[in-house]
């Protein structure tokens, strides 16, 4: 019986390892993927409307496939998280709480299919941006969701915009007649 040289156990180990951080690094692009749809929708719809504030839902986004959208804000208890929304697991179950810059935004469907997607306060969305308790952290993916443009070109979510920021963004002049 002849034995395999080292250098080739040695290279199968490699390769191993680097699929492993592949599969971490796709879990990033994945994330960075949903948000950049999420972030076009918003800019599609600003330029269409010219208003400082866009409503959408996540099904529009995202596919009518899911039934149960939550959100989890900065600094979040793990386990409050999992016992509250029935999650069995998170990308966090290793902290007792989310990061301080750290957003999820949880997707399901009743056949088991979920999608965790991964913000942080670079991402250019804040579902957090308020502490405003009337604002749902979680439900149907059909429910209209608010966002407001901020002045460094990100989108917070807020609760139903006043009146005045759905006017446009540009003004029209009213020339007068001779």
């Amino acid at each position: 019986m002849r034995h395999k040289p080292p250098s080739l156990i040695i290279e199968a180990s490699i390769l191993l390892t680097a699929c492993n951080d592949t599969i971490a690094v796709s879990d990033t692009a994945i994330s960075d993927r949903w948000i950049y749809v999420l972030k076009q929708e918003l800019f599609q719809r600003h330029r269409i409307h010219l208003t400082t504030t866009e409503k959408l839902t996540l099904a529009e986004v995202y596919g009518k496939q899911w039934d149960k959208y939550v959100i989890i804000c900065p600094l979040s208890d793990t386990a409050t998280v999992k016992d509250s929304f029935k999650i069995a697991d998170t990308p966090f179950d290793d902290q007792d709480h989310t990061g301080e810059d750290e957003q999820y935004l949880y997707l399901s469907e009743s056949f088991g299919a979920e999608q965790w997607i991964h913000f942080t306060t670079n991402s250019g969305i804040n579902f957090c941006a308020t502490d405003d308790p009337s604002i749902p952290q979680y439900g149907s993916p059909s429910e209209n969701m608010h966002f407001r443009l901020t002045e460094y070109g990100g989108w917070d979510r807020i609760k139903t915009p006043p009146l005045s920021a759905a006017t446009s963004t540009t003004t029209v002049t009213k020339q007068e007649s001779p």
